[in-house]
């Protein structure tokens, strides 16, 4: 069974709010303390999340920083009620993930202070002939014409690589805070089994390859970062680059902003920028691929208030919607 806050909290006089879903909103003592109310704590598993990234399974470090006691203390409070395992600092995203078998990266930042286009980028145009006749021909497949395939380049950045170790490539950005942190690569090739690659935050992995090194890793950051944090009607989490190009297309009019988790769970930095980004919104939901396993529903917590949307008949991806599956799917 898992720990029992309500009688935690009313015992030693901890305000609380209720939430949804078996979410309790209390402050976060690492935030600040009193009015911080964004700290969510599960009554279903004992864990814990705030918006900024503290968080937790185990119930014994969240009452150390409450009651400010000894660790021996917790564990008198706690005693044989909890189910969960103690580990100190380890994350309830990267525990319950763990519970399902899966293993996530842990974040990673380079030594890099500033990155820049590599020379054989240019900017996706009709003008290049190598452009005119790879890139734009892949994005028309995408259902993109010409018009909207330059507006798309335009809004996102896309660039294209005729040679070097990113050819045949259109490149997608990675902007945070202003400043190019990583870019990821989607093949025109059909011939290529490597559909998406991305620059490493290791030094010496990219040396090796004759890269510079990342800013930051591609699992650590949300695409599109900088148009999340001012807000909108609502913000669509999908699993792929070319998904949330496609979503934020297609939506831009109706205030529906896209980002992506460039694989299929989120890391707990991608959860901290959620955290932050998602009260921005009216509404937040997922887009999953169909073929997407229920460990990608279950990496988000609860009292993140992301519902999920199904893909409708016909499309695989988000990135195959048409325009009128789009606006059947978010109709007003």
């Amino acid at each position: 069974m898992p720990f029992n806050w309500p009688v935690f909290f009313d015992r030693y006089g901890i305000p609380y709010e209720e939430g949804r879903r078996g979410w309790l909103s209390i402050w976060c003592q690492w935030c600040g303390g009193p009015g911080t109310h964004h700290m969510g704590v599960s009554t279903k598993s004992g864990g814990y999340h705030c918006w900024h990234g503290h968080s937790g399974i185990s119930p014994h470090r969240l009452i150390v920083a409450l009651l400010g006691c000894s660790q021996a203390e917790a564990n008198s409070i706690v005693g044989s009620d909890s189910g969960s395992f103690v580990r100190g600092d380890d994350t309830f995203a990267a525990d319950s993930l763990a519970r399902l078998g899966i293993r996530q990266e842990s974040a990673q930042v380079s030594n890099a202070e500033f990155l820049t286009p590599l020379p054989e980028f240019s900017r996706v145009t009709d003008m290049g002939f190598m452009c005119r006749k790879l890139a734009m021909p892949y994005l028309k497949s995408r259902g993109y014409g010409r018009d909207d395939a330059l507006r798309l380049a335009e809004r996102y950045g896309l660039m294209f690589a005729s040679t070097g170790p990113f050819a045949y490539r259109i490149i997608v950005p990675v902007i945070e805070d202003g400043l190019l942190v990583n870019w990821t690569g989607r093949t025109v090739a059909s011939s290529d089994n490597l559909r998406y690659k991305s620059l490493s935050t290791d030094v010496e992995r990219a040396e090796r390859q004759g890269l510079p090194p990342a800013v930051k890793n591609i699992k650590d950051v949300l695409l599109d970062i900088d148009r999340l944090r001012k807000g909108g009607r609502t913000l669509v989490v999908t699993e792929g680059p070319f998904d949330a190009l496609r979503v934020g297309f297609l939506g831009k009019r109706r205030g529906i902003r896209a980002t992506c988790l460039f694989g299929k769970v989120p890391t707990d930095a991608q959860l901290g920028q959620l955290h932050e980004i998602v009260p921005r919104f009216d509404d937040a939901v997922v887009l999953l691929d169909r073929d997407a396993g229920l460990e990608s529903f279950l990496s988000l917590p609860e009292h993140l208030g992301i519902r999920r949307m199904e893909l409708p008949g016909g499309a695989s991806d988000p990135a195959e919607l048409t325009e009128r599956q789009f606006s059947q799917l978010f109709s007003d």
